[in-house]
């Protein structure tokens, strides 16, 4: 049996198109061949994906140091850039984030909002002498204030980790006391499936294993509602950190090494105790920034939605669309509450140009006979992930969701 095409754009005039001739010079070459060319140019390669995906920073040179030593090779090493300069080149009340709570609410932030909010962390943050190197970690859901945190302490040179509120207290304890961090920041609560799931209590046991923290910083999940706590340990609330004595120095922007540390990620821990994974502020940049612009054709004003948790790695590579000036959709919850195609209607509601979930996702979605009543006329790409998507998944969602799609299994690790 032939292979069968699953997919072709209509439009030749892409992002790819645009970096093979007019930043490669390389007019002729079938994709086959570009791929080729570019595993064996890789001096000339990254130096023009810095170019074509516009990154802001000082590019020199070496562009990489002992290239042909696998384990020796350093890139860009006498480069910098700042990750958060990059990620927010947009200053207008257009959307940044949009967020969604399984509970039906729904908050927008736009790029200046987001830039603002951005800024007053990164003071406060400085203020209590948070410095470059230092370790940040949250215990957060999904939410608007998740993002804002790291794009702060990536600001100031700090170093993000992050991990999901469903997180037991010692798979907590087994991460972050491995890095111990100075500051931690916590939301109230999360829900799930119409289960409010309060998460203070839990974080006694932490701070009691983890010595090397500060200061508590204390995120309301809905802040439409005043709430007091009773809990035992000091904390400072949001609002606090929120207010206009931190809002200077805007838009100062202090460039680091290239490979200066931006999140340490961790293993599943199946196999040991979590292993530590550090990712550098340069190499995560512009390797998601080639994700999205080549492979994904991602674009300015285009809307990236991926379905996931802070504890697991597409919430690093999502937060990075804002580089590429899209926006991007968070969901937090249980996807089917209520109605099993949920994050379908999110879709076709926000016109989502690129819906990424995980290939188990898809599978229960086929397991459920979910056919779409949405035309999805914006979305041009699904991404699956987590695992590889399996013979019938691919088919089901072009016989079920939408036929025209770039459905992109792509590969994802910590």
């Amino acid at each position: 049996m032939a292979n069968k095409k699953l997919w072709s754009p209509k439009n030749k005039i892409n992002n790819l198109y645009n970096f093979q001739n007019n930043f490669l010079n390389k007019k002729h070459l079938t994709y086959d061949s570009l791929h080729k060319f570019c595993r064996s140019t890789n001096i000339y390669f990254w130096s023009s994906v810095w170019d074509f995906a516009e990154i802001i920073g000082d590019k020199k040179k070496p562009y990489i140091k002992n290239e042909n030593d696998f384990l020796k090779s350093v890139f860009f090493k006498n480069s910098k850039l700042n990750f958060t300069e990059n990620l927010l080149i947009k200053n207008n009340e257009n959307d940044a984030i949009v967020f969604f709570s399984e509970q039906g609410f729904k908050r927008r932030i736009s790029w200046y909002d987001l830039k603002i909010k951005v800024n007053q962390v990164a003071a406060y943050l400085k203020k209590i002498k948070i410095k470059k190197g230092d370790r940040v970690a949250g215990i957060l859901p999904n939410i608007p204030e998740t993002i804002i945190t790291f794009l702060a302490v990536a600001k100031i040179g700090a170093i993000w980790s992050s991990c999901s509120p469903d997180f037991g207290p010692q798979a907590i304890i087994e991460r972050f006391a491995q890095i111990k961090p100075k500051i931690l920041i916590i939301s109230d609560k999360y829900y799930y499936n119409n289960k409010k799931i309060e998460t203070l209590k839990k974080i006694e046991k932490v701070l009691q294993n983890i010595s090397s923290v500060k200061k508590v910083i204390l995120i309301p999940y809905d802040d439409r509602k005043k709430t007091k706590y009773n809990i035992k340990y000091s904390f400072i609330t949001w609002d606090k950190i929120l207010n206009k004595k931190n809002k200077k120095n805007n838009d100062i922007y202090k460039r680091f090494s290239f490979n200066t540390p931006l999140y340490i990620l961790f293993s599943s821990g199946t196999t040991g105790p979590p292993k530590c994974i550090v990712h550098g502020a340069g190499g995560s940049l512009i390797q998601h920034k080639k994700e999205h612009q080549l492979h994904l054709n991602i674009k300015e004003n285009d809307k990236v939605f991926y379905f996931t948790t802070c504890g697991w790695m597409m919430w690093n590579w999502m937060v990075s669309a804002l580089a590429s000036k899209a926006s991007i959709l968070l969901f937090d919850g249980f996807p089917m509450y209520k109605k099993k195609d949920l994050l379908l209607k999110i879709v076709e509601k926000e016109k989502v140009t690129l819906f990424g979930v995980s290939a188990k996702y898809i599978d229960t979605l086929r397991k459920n006979e979910i056919k779409s009543k949405y035309k999805l006329k914006s979305l041009k790409t699904i991404c699956s992930t987590g695992s590889p998507l399996s013979k019938d998944g691919f088919e089901y969602i072009y016989q079920n969701i939408k036929k025209n799609v770039h459905l992109s299994s792509i590969s994802g690790g910590t």
